[in-house]
């Protein structure tokens, strides 16, 4: 009715729903349903009818197709229900040839020989011949599926015989009680008129003991059919029932069936979302993985280059270490020397003067090094090697009119402290003075 073809009808794909306490067949998976003259097909081998199955391997592109391809899927869905999969013509083929030639039995003869002996054989032999017409070769030959769901009634026959059977049963039953009452009113009055009068109280007993087990007998069959009767009022009532609730649980169902699919739709929305979403997180944690491999290259190339400057560094500072060790020695070495060139040229300058000058002991030569007294006149510091002199002469002093006996030897000058690195020591001469020369602070002008 909705122009449809379901194209993928098999035992998968019914679902037996309950409702309502009872069994109903739903038909499911319209994935590849299509439009009842579209060209596209699909379906599964072993259920697809001659012309389905050319059409999916692309043999004749010409065939054509319709909705009787699904009254050959029902037809084989059934005929695998009633005989299982052993019996099923087909269920081992495994080339092309050999569904050929199941198509072929089930188009003559669908139920083996074995197959369904406990149904009788008028309905067995009918049930063939419904199912090769479902399953004929050709399209034209099979029903439509509104014949096709008139004519499933006869898997109803097996129910129906039975119940035939039983009333058979019945009938019997009751003809059997009306020749028992025939016969027992027969024995009733041959017993009479033979039984004379000295038999009759016996007879009368034996035949009453009889009658009662006749009444019983009969009221026992007479209950049985009143049961029966009363069972086939009661199934018809539930009958009528079930047929109100079928109508109820198809609304219900469809009811059911729209909400799923709405539920599905959104399902869809949800997972396309879900995708998206984990597209985006996967690039966002590429680009952040992207953006720390280049930062941790980056730190790796400026830790390489810190430490090789670092290094570079290192040696430098421990080269000029190492300048400024050695030109540490040779300056001590220089100090060493000039102490002692400065010593022997006090020791020197010492030992001239008293030897040259005799009436220079009248005036003592002042110490460079030591403090002047508070009365004397304090003489400027000499001037650097090499430049003139300025300091003032002292005024010339009146010798005595006697001369006074020659004064000790003066002291030797303290030693002076240690110059540090890079000066020189005071009273000591430049670095360009010769060795045994006076040095300029200790040149005193002699008195007349």
């Amino acid at each position: 009715t909705l122009g449809l073809r379901h194209q993928d009808i098999k035992p998968e794909n019914i679902f037996l729903a309950r409702f309502g306490g009872r069994l109903h067949p739903v038909l499911l998976d319209l994935g590849v349903a299509a439009e009842k003259d579209s060209t596209f097909v699909a379906g599964t081998a072993l259920y697809a009818a001659p012309e389905q199955l050319t059409a999916i391997l692309g043999l004749d592109k010409e065939t054509p197709l319709s909705e009787k391809m699904d009254t050959y899927c029902i037809g084989a869905t059934l005929l695998l229900a009633l005989v299982g999969d052993k019996l099923f013509p087909g269920s081992k083929a495994l080339t092309r040839r050999q569904v050929i030639e199941s198509h072929a039995v089930r188009s003559t003869k669908p139920l083996a020989d074995d197959a369904l002996l406990d149904v009788s054989e008028n309905i067995r032999t009918e049930l063939d011949k419904r199912l090769a017409k479902w399953m004929s070769l050709e399209p034209v030959d099979r029903p439509n599926m509104s014949q096709v769901a008139e004519e499933l009634e006869i898997l109803l026959e097996p129910e129906r015989e039975a119940e035939r059977a039983e009333e058979n049963a019945r009938n019997r039953q009751k003809r059997a009680l009306a020749r028992a009452r025939v016969a027992a009113s027969i024995v009733l009055l041959i017993g009479i008129g033979v039984g004379a009068l000295a038999l009759w109280k016996r007879e009368t007993l034996r035949l009453a003991g009889e009658l009662e087990e006749a009444r019983a007998q009969g009221a026992e069959n007479f209950e049985e059919l009143d049961t029966c009767v009363a069972a086939h009022a009661v199934t018809s009532k539930e009958m009528k029932t079930c047929k109100t609730d079928l109508a109820d649980e198809q609304t219900e169902h469809e009811k059911t069936l729209n909400a799923l699919s709405k539920q599905g739709e959104g399902c869809s929305e949800a997972v396309d979302q879900m995708k998206d979403l984990r597209t985006k997180m996967q690039a966002e944690k590429k680009k952040h993985d992207d953006e720390l491999k280049a930062q941790d290259k980056e730190c790796t190339t400026e830790k390489d280059k810190l430490t090789t400057d670092l290094g570079g560094e290192r040696d430098k500072f421990k080269t000029e270490r190492d300048t400024c060790e050695s030109s540490l020695k040779e300056k001590e070495t220089e100090m060493t020397t000039l102490r002692q060139e400065r010593d022997t040229c006090v020791a020197s300058n010492g030992s001239g003067t008293n030897a040259g000058n005799t009436n220079a002991s009248a005036t003592s030569t002042s110490d460079p090094y030591a403090d002047p007294p508070p009365s004397a006149t304090v003489v400027p510091s000499a001037p650097p090697s090499g430049a003139p002199s300025t300091a003032p002469l002292p005024p010339p002093t009146t010798p005595p009119t006697t001369t006074p006996p020659p004064p000790p030897p003066p002291a030797p000058p303290p030693p002076a402290p240690a110059p540090t690195a890079g000066q020189t020591a005071p009273g000591s001469q430049s670095s360009d003075a010769t060795p045994g020369s006076t040095p300029p602070s200790m040149q005193q002008p002699l008195t007349d």
